[in-house]
């Protein structure tokens, strides 16, 4: 299934909500926000997300990128599996 620009979580406000409200799992490669939202509007799509990578955890600016887009791709791979509402911040280390 296709990665559409809907999907994207991108106002500071709403990642700020998922960091301050939401729950929090931490792996070894990534750590995984989430949060559900209240009402999610009838023709939303079923989950948004944000892929963050900073410099201090990951390293220059090729290795950032490629963990976005290995980070995204699973999203998308999975996102059927995402409940629907759900917010989520996926951050590389």
């Amino acid at each position: 299934m296709r990665f559409r620009t809907e999907q994207h979580l991108r106002r500071p406000g709403d990642i700020r909500s998922v960091r301050e409200q939401g729950r929090r799992v931490d792996c070894r490669a990534f750590t995984v926000w989430w949060k559900r939202r209240e009402t999610p509007p009838a023709n939303a799509p079923r989950a948004r997300v944000c892929v963050i990578a900073s410099t201090a955890a990951v390293g220059a600016a090729t290795r950032r990128n490629r963990a976005k887009r290995r980070l995204r791709e699973v999203f998308r791979h999975h996102q059927d599996l995402v409940p629907a509402g759900c917010d989520l911040l996926l951050i590389a280390r």
